[in-house]
């Protein structure tokens, strides 16, 4: 009995905002190191693997958390990420080559908080139900990609040359091959969410817990600046 009130006492002691500090500082660190990599390595699956990494962090923020409103709770890790992402924006200035990136980001974020809500209105969600959310989270971003990038004309030539029948197949084709890779990295993201969310229970009552979470996100800003 005294366990399970402790337990409750440590959940209620949780605070969401930590989480998207955290984990929205964890995807920009790796949306500014292994992102610009690949970038650089022209490496044909790119988006796949980096929206694959984003449908993990996020569905194991949201469970470690269990926050009132995903939407806003995954939005909040989008735009903390879109900062670190674009921290060239303070070095060369509002360039669209800087900006693009940082929209993108809070593209994903929204589509995951989206998809979440609807699934968790139909059912609720387990681990049999995150690779849908995964599944949706891709395609939900490609179109989220073509409306923002394409039809608002901030895109690069590969979103605004493409025509509405070639959009359509990038959805198909580029879309699927994410969707695939995100239903498994979701369903991980699930497994480990759950399993650190009473790891991270046990360790709040330990006074070093603050000062140790607060310099690994401090880690990770550097480690993300620093890769410019």
């Amino acid at each position: 009995m005294q366990g399970a009130k402790m337990i409750e006492i440590l959940n209620k002691r949780k605070n969401p905002a930590l989480g998207v500090l955290f984990f929205g500082s964890v995807w920009g660190m790796i949306e500014a190191t292994l992102g610009i990599f690949l970038h650089m390595m022209h490496f044909p699956h790119k988006g796949a693997v980096m929206f694959s990494i984003g449908s993990f962090l996020i569905l194991m923020a949201i469970r470690m958390y269990r926050p009132k409103n995903a939407m806003k709770f995954t939005l909040g890790i989008g735009l903390i990420a879109s900062l670190l992402k674009g921290f060239d924006i303070f070095l060369i200035g509002p360039e669209m080559m800087v900006i693009r990136p940082m929209i993108a980001i809070i593209i994903e974020s929204l589509a995951f908080g989206a998809t979440y809500k609807a699934i968790e209105k139909v059912r609720e969600v387990d681990l049999m139900t995150s690779p849908l959310i995964g599944v949706l989270f891709a395609y939900v971003s490609y179109l989220g990609f073509g409306l923002v990038f394409a039809y608002m004309g901030i895109g690069s030539k590969f979103w605004l040359n493409k025509t509405i029948p070639e959009f359509i197949q990038m959805i198909a084709s580029d879309g699927t091959y994410a969707a695939i890779i995100c239903a498994m990295t979701s369903t991980l993201g699930y497994w480990v969410g759950e399993t650190l969310r009473v790891i991270q229970m046990k360790l709040m009552g330990s006074r070093f817990f603050y000062p140790g979470f607060i310099a690994i996100i401090l880690v990770f800003w550097i480690i993300g600046i620093g890769a410019y």
